[in-house]
């Protein structure tokens, strides 16, 4: 677990045969709860093995904000189908950035 400066605050070594996010809490938790106490905002940002409903209403009962990737699926790409579609042309050299607003449930 890192911080915006990339200064690691916890680390856990693990099998390399178990999901990532394999016993969460035991590590975000209690550094949460570190950080809070140092009166910092926790912000905490993951791929898609913490997309589980259990780690989000933790983070939303300590008040901490989050960017958690969820994982492709059949009903996620019907509802984004017209952001997956690349402009006819030469690419930019620009990013090009597009939003939608959705209702998403997992």
């Amino acid at each position: 677990m890192f911080n915006g400066e990339g200064d690691c605050l916890a680390a856990k070594l693990r099998p390399g045969n178990v999901h990532s996010a394999e016993s969460w809490e035991e590590l975000l938790l209690p550094e949460i709860e570190r950080q809070q106490e140092l009166g910092k905002e926790v912000v905490f940002r993951a791929d898609a093995a913490f997309a589980k409903p259990e780690i989000y209403e933790e983070l939303e009962e300590r008040g901490a904000k989050y960017a958690i990737r969820l994982p492709a699926n059949a009903g996620l790409e019907r509802d984004i189908e017209e952001l997956l579609t690349r402009p006819v042309g030469r690419p930019s050299d620009k990013p090009i950035v597009w939003y939608n607003r959705f209702l998403y449930q997992a």
